[in-house]
């Protein structure tokens, strides 16, 4: 059985594989033009003008997409670039890698991008 500090390393380990493969999931480029957190801001003024006016379905709709412009807010103002969670990428990237027997090519097709692979010493098979 692994003593405490062993199971706590790899726990640390595996989140911060799991939060940075995540960040590069949810931080994929869109389609279309990129929203402005100022448009977004002015969306959620006009709607929370209309509520006050505004009954039964309508009302249920304009709540949803005030609920949809908040998040979407949050995530344009987040000042989460990801720098903190590539770092502890690199940081226990390899040894992940080496113990689950991971290769350089799987990381890239899950989208993690060469450069971080090289800083982390994850280098291609030949």
């Amino acid at each position: 059985m692994a003593d405490r500090g062993t199971t706590t390393s790899l726990r640390m380990e595996n989140k911060a594989i799991n939060d940075y493969l995540a960040h590069l999931e949810t931080s994929k480029p869109r389609r279309g033009r990129k929203r402005d957190v100022g448009k977004v801001r002015a969306q959620l003024e006009e709607i929370e003008k209309r509520l006050d006016e505004v009954t039964g379905i309508r009302r249920v709709d304009l709540l949803q997409k005030r609920a949809d412009l908040k998040l979407e807010l949050e995530r344009l103002g987040s000042a989460n670039d990801g720098t903190q969670l590539e770092k502890l990428f690199v940081e226990y990237a390899g040894s992940y890698s080496a113990r689950k027997g991971i290769r350089y090519e799987t990381w890239i097709e899950v989208g993690v991008p060469a450069n971080v692979l090289a800083k982390a010493g994850i280098r291609p098979h030949a």
